[in-house]
């Protein structure tokens, strides 16, 4: 088996090779400078003001509509915490799903009802259906 070639599908864990570490010293470096005594401080849960506001820019967003996380699992129990405050708690996910969505799903009391997947995106009629 050549490993150069190798892809891992560790969960959750992303490439090292991935990682832009010359870019992001310099940017912490920069930021640090900038705004150093605002980052190293405890902080808005909602994240970082200028970040928030870099992104909605880029994305033509409005800033109160724009959250930092620090990982998907943080922002899937902020999602939980906010959108399954209701009696009607069923949530469909694409079937796989990542495990750990199912735990904070199930821990949020959610009636989890997976959906198959095509080749072009979730089966719409099992979505009809469910």
């Amino acid at each position: 088996m050549n490993t150069q070639n190798k892809i891992i599908f560790t969960r959750g864990v992303p490439a090292t090779e991935s990682f832009p570490k010359e870019e992001m010293g310099e940017a912490t470096q920069k930021a640090i400078r900038a705004h150093g005594d605002t980052i190293l401080q405890y902080g808005s849960a909602f994240g970082f003001m200028p970040l928030r506001e870099w992104l909605a820019e880029w994305h033509g967003a409005d800033t109160e509509n724009v959250l930092c996380s620090n990982g998907s699992l943080q922002i899937i129990e902020f999602i939980c915490t906010i959108l399954l405050q209701s009696d009607s708690r069923t949530v469909f996910v694409e079937a796989p799903t990542y495990d750990r969505t199912i735990t904070i799903l199930r821990k949020h009391g959610a009636e989890i009802v997976s959906i198959p997947l095509n080749s072009d995106g979730p089966d719409i009629t099992a979505i009809q259906d469910a």
